[in-house]
């Protein structure tokens, strides 16, 4: 199975005008239930850009749904210990 980055990864576009300054940085909390479907997002770290902070989210929700949590992850990921950096 991919990891959660690589499913992600396949959606993270960002415009060439967002490319240009390469500090920019956030985190993403994310929450996904035992199916695998998205339940919520956080940002938890922002860049200080608004846009690339969206596209970070809305990266996130392109990529959603996701596998099935494995079972010996579930509770951690329903606690939101689940966290992309971005970018990826």
């Amino acid at each position: 199975m991919l990891s959660l980055v690589s499913l992600v990864f396949a959606y993270w576009k960002l415009p060439e005008y967002l490319k240009e300054d390469k500090n920019y940085r956030c985190r993403i909390q994310i929450f996904i239930s035992d199916d695998g479907s998205l339940l919520s997002l956080n940002v938890i770290e922002k860049s200080g850009n608004e846009e690339f902070d969206k596209r970070a989210l809305q990266t996130v929700k392109m990529a959603a749904p996701f596998p099935p949590v494995d079972p010996a992850i579930r509770k951690r990921v329903l606690n939101g210990d689940l966290i992309l950096g971005f970018p990826l």
